[in-house]
């Protein structure tokens, strides 16, 4: 029997959109809902007023 940590492994789905195919990151996303998290995260560019 081995004492080692359980080992991480891949999510099915992307928690966010539920895509199958990946890849995803560590954090259970998708890379397309990770780089749109990542946006939101860092806010919107403000539009210029001219």
């Amino acid at each position: 029997m081995s004492t080692s940590p359980a080992k991480r492994t891949a999510p099915l789905a992307c928690t966010r959109c539920g895509d199958e195919d990946g890849p995803f990151t560590a954090y259970g996303l998708c890379e397309e809902c990770e780089t749109e998290t990542a946006s939101a995260l860092r806010g919107l560019p403000v539009e210029d007023a001219a």
